[in-house]
């Protein structure tokens, strides 16, 4: 009995890891898509500058739980640039940018 129970245990616990590992690659991905969408509206047209600002934008994700940080990031850039930088509509395009992780994800596995 207590092997069945170890063994459900381990099972529970192997799907939340991948879970969890799951949940990570999919906010990066979805982080990296918000970063190329961002530079194109910074105007930012060398892949190489694209690729350091998208750079730049997942490093500010690892500054604090959730997409704030992330949020913040472009929204002071954009302010820079005097471009629309409402939080709000920042946010509804991540999550634009979310659900397309998701997706491609979904059609991964």
């Amino acid at each position: 009995m207590t092997s069945s129970m170890d063994d459900r245990e381990k099972v529970f616990e192997n799907k939340f890891k991948m879970d969890e590992e799951l949940r990570f690659k999919v906010q990066m991905r979805a982080t990296k898509l918000f970063g190329i969408w961002a530079a194109g509206k910074l105007d930012i047209t060398d892949p190489a500058a694209i690729e350091k600002y998208v750079e730049a934008v997942i490093d500010a994700d690892f500054d604090e739980p959730g997409i704030q940080d992330v949020l913040r990031k472009v929204k002071a850039d954009f302010d820079a640039r005097e471009l629309d930088s409402d939080m709000g509509n920042l946010e509804r395009e991540y999550n634009v940018h979310l659900a397309e992780a998701k997706k491609q994800f979904a059609t991964q596995g």
